[in-house]
Order: structure tokens, then C-alpha cells, then sequence
């Protein structure tokens, strides 16, 4: 680096990347910004560079190479391949000592004895859970949680059932010869790669488990729908517990449940056109995202669905693998933080190619001409948040939606019963509607209406009450 880069940086000022030490009377804090960088992202400590962005330079003895090279041998664990350390002149006194630092490999470090990270552009000590979070991360470097041995669970433990459905699925992929349906579970599970010396491991339980036990309470997932744009009241709420594709199932049923489709008939093509406020098919992605790459480690952790009244926020504990970016998977990076789970979600056809889960998402929503998604990722969390459109608040007959046009004849008469009903049992609307029909015929209409947003039910499916929403 020459001065005149160097020059063009600290103009900038300090930053997540950059920070700034007078001299190395100050090596102590230039080194806990050193440590921070090994637990982030990597960057750069300038010394011989005021807070105010003035460069002085300083005197560069062998001794003052000697503290330096004093300070690094306080990083645990050894960083030395993380870092250079290179001298610009200022003038014929005096040097800039830069500290170039990589993204460490081997996370969390800690700098005589205590771990930082960095929060914008300064480096205070790091949280004891995290640090405690991170400690187990790199306990699993050699073997990630998925791929240890599922301690106490056996393959009686596992769905039998959803196993010869999954290789059928991935048989009908190509991804498994066509002989693999007529082997033993024992034997599956060995072409899934979830055995390890002779025993299950926790991918097989996470993807097959049935009746998961207290071992497992992070294959779960929360469910809501909240009224209005906030958290106050809940319309709908489920925790659920289950595997990964009964989790999935349970998700995509809550999302569709809740989410509005408009609808509109198509006389000379004799079918329907339905279209959801956000494409299912990017939720969809977005739930096998979380399900694939959250953190299993974390025992308390959950995936979140949150349905507000302007927007789907889905989330998942955990935040990015240690050395993965937003930027990075953008642009397709992949680097499987469950690579036992993803595999197999590979070979059965949920996962159509590695790194292109957030791109899918983001051209999803630019063909349906919806607000792009955002995403969001820290230390703790992932989140992606689709906006929709417009309001999906409860309104009679969904006026922002549909118009009436876009109901059938037969759901037009339905609407105006309940409408002047308020509210009608399947039995009282068949006995009701002029237009002859069956029973599983209204049933199907219902269901198309509520799905559309416009009526609803209560009570059990036998004896359901059917009204219409209204604002509230």
C-alpha cells in the first residue's frame, strides 16, 4: 500500500473496516480492534494516524517491532497467518504501520484473554453468549453439528415411511438408482451418508425423526399472524415441532392460510388465474433456506414466521457460517453450514442447486413485479422481509384486491348470502344457494374464498360457521 492510498482511505474516516492509532503508545486498544477484525470480517489498524484523520507516522526501532510482534503472541488462538504488517514512509523519520487482518478461520479469537467484535467502528468486548456461541462453532469445524452422532437415537426413532418416500423422490431425480426403493432402511440411510460408526446422526433425525424427543427442541417453528403492523395483538399463533419437511409442510399451509390470492376466470380459457400477493414459490424457498442452513447447534433457537398486515418477515437463530457474507451468497457463494442435511434435500429435489437459494428469491419476486425482498444478517439471526403490494388488513369482500368481477357466479351468491346471513353453517348455504350443488363442490368454494381472504370460519371442520371478513 503507498501513502497516497493510504491517504485516500483515512480521508474516509474510520469505519467497520478501518480504525486509526496516534502511535504505538496505543498498542493495546490497536490490538483489541485486531482481535475484533479476526472475529468479523477482517480490516485494517492504521498507526501513526490521529482520531482525527492527521498523518504523523512514528519512529520504527526493533523494538518497536518487538512489542508488536509481543502483542500478536497475546491472540489466542494463533493468528499469525491472518495478518501483515507492512511500514509506509512519511518522511525520512518517520512510518505508518498498517495491520492488514483477515476474516480469522478459526473463531472466536481472544486478545490477552478477552474477545472482542466489532460494532461499526469501534471494538468493545464481546458478549459472553456469543462468545460462548462461538466457542461451540469452532468446536464443530471438523464436524459440523449435523454430521455428529445422534447420541441416544436410534433408526427405530426415524419415519420409515417419509425415508421410502424421500428416496422415491430422489430416485424419480436421478440422484439414487432405481434399486435403492426396494432397500433397507439401514442401507438408505448409509447412501444419505447420515451414518457414522455404525450409528444415526442428528441429520437423520432433523430430516426423518418422528416424535422428536427433548433432545431436539430446536426442529421447530413459530407461526403468526399479527393485526395491524406490529406485535400488540395476535390473530394467529401455532408452535410447532416436527422434522424438516413436516415443518416445511406446516409452513406452507400457515402462509397460505393467511396470505390473500387474487383470483380471476378466464371465460375463453375455460380455468382460473390465481395470484398470490407474494409468490409462494419464493416463500417456499426462503422456508427451505432457513430449514437447510439455520443452526442446530443452538438449542433454544426456532425458525419464525410473522405475518403483519404490510409485510412476511421469516427468520431463523443463528445469522451466517463463520467466513460467509450477505455480499458473498448474493452473488452464489455457498458454503452449506448443514452440508449432510442440504445433501439430502439435494438429491430428493428441494433444493434445486447450491448458492442460488437467495438469486431464486429475488428474480421470483421481479417476475411477479412485487417489492424486492430484503435480507438481513447479523450474529444472531437471518431474516428475509417480503413487503406486499398493498394492505392485506381484513376488509369486506377485499375491495383492494378483487373486484367482484373475479368471482364465479356460484362464490358471488355465496358472498351475498353470508353477507346478509353474517354468518351460516355448509348446511344452512346449500339449503340457501338457487344453483344446485354438492356438498364437496361448496366445500371446494369455501375453501377458494377463504384462501382469497374474503370469508373465513370457526368451530371444527364438521360443524364449521362460515362469515365474512370484515375491518376491523
Amino acid at each position: 500500500m503507498t501513502l497516497d492510498q493510504i491517504k485516500e482511505i483515512v480521508a474516509q474516516g474510520e469505519s467497520h473496516t478501518f480504525e486509526f492509532k496516534k502511535s504505538t503508545a496505543l498498542l493495546h486498544a490497536a490490538f483489541k480492534t485486531v482481535c475484533a477484525f479476526l472475529n468479523g470480517e477482517g480490516g485494517t489498524v492504521f498507526i501513526g494516524v490521529t482520531d482525527q484523520g492527521k498523518i504523523i507516522g512514528q519512529e520504527v526501532s526493533d523494538k518497536t517491532q518487538r512489542e508488536i510482534a509481543e502483542e500478536i503472541s497475546k491472540l489466542e488462538p494463533s493468528a499469525q497467518s491472518y495478518l501483515s504488517i507492512d511500514y509506509v514512509p512519511v518522511d525520512n523519520r518517520n512510518k505508518i504501520i498498517f495491520i492488514k487482518v483477515k476474516a480469522g478461520g478459526h473463531i472466536p479469537y481472544a486478545y490477552d484473554g478477552r474477545p472482542y467484535h466489532r460494532v461499526q467502528s469501534t471494538s468493545p468486548k464481546m458478549p459472553q453468549h456469543r462468545y460462548e456461541q462461538l466457542i461451540i462453532k469452532r468446536g464443530q469445524l471438523n464436524h459440523a453439528w449435523d454430521s455428529l452422532i445422534a447420541i441416544g437415537s436410534k433408526p427405530e426413532d426415524l419415519n420409515h415411511d417419509l425415508v421410502l418416500s424421500i428416496v422415491n423422490q430422489a430416485v424419480n431425480n436421478k440422484e439414487l438408482p432405481a434399486s435403492a426403493i426396494n432397500e433397507s432402511t439401514s442401507k438408505i440411510l448409509e447412501r444419505f451418508k447420515l451414518v457414522r460408526d455404525h450409528q444415526i446422526i442428528n441429520a437423520a433425525m432433523v430430516l426423518f425423526g418422528k416424535d422428536l424427543p427433548l433432545d431436539y427442541p430446536q426442529c421447530q417453528i413459530k407461526l403468526a399472524r399479527f393485526k395491524g403492523v406490529n406485535k400488540r395483538e395476535f390473530l394467529d399463533s401455532h408452535h410447532l415441532n416436527g422434522n424438516i419437511f413436516e415443518l416445511l409442510e406446516q409452513g406452507e399451509l400457515f402462509i397460505k392460510r393467511h396470505l390473500p390470492v387474487a383470483a380471476k376466470v378466464v371465460p375463453e380459457q375455460f380455468r382460473r388465474i390465481e395470484t398470490p400477493i407474494i409468490p409462494f414459490d419464493a416463500i417456499r424457498e426462503a422456508l427451505l433456506n432457513a430449514l437447510a442452513h439455520r443452526d442446530y447447534s443452538i438449542r433454544e433457537g426456532t425458525i419464525n414466521i410473522a405475518i403483519y398486515d404490510n409485510r412476511l418477515e421469516l427468520y431463523s437463530n443463528g445469522g451466517l457460517p463463520p467466513g460467509v457474507t450477505l455480499e458473498k451468497i448474493k452473488h452464489g457463494f455457498s458454503k452449506p453450514r448443514n452440508y449432510c442435511i442440504a445433501d439430502v434435500l439435494h438429491k430428493c429435489g428441494y433444493i434445486e442447486t447450491w448458492g442460488r437459494g437467495i438469486q431464486n428469491i429475488i428474480e421470483l419476486c421481479k417476475e411477479a413485479r412485487v417489492p424486492k425482498p430484503q435480507f438481513f444478517a447479523d450474529d444472531l439471526e437471518f431474516k428475509v422481509i417480503f413487503k406486499f403490494p398493498h394492505s392485506i388488513k381484513p376488509e369486506l369482500l377485499k375491495e383492494v384486491e378483487m373486484s367482484r368481477d373475479n368471482l364465479t357466479t356460484r362464490q358471488t351468491e355465496i358472498v351475498e348470502i353470508l353477507g346478509k346471513l353474517g354468518e351460516a353453517s355448509a348446511k344452512k348455504l346449500k339449503q340457501s344457494i338457487k344453483i344446485a350443488l354438492s356438498e364437496r363442490t361448496l366445500y371446494r368454494e369455501l375453501i377458494t374464498l377463504r384462501n382469497m381472504g374474503i370469508i373465513a370460519s370457526k368451530g371444527s371442520t364438521t360443524n364449521a360457521v362460515w362469515y365474512m371478513l370484515k375491518n376491523k
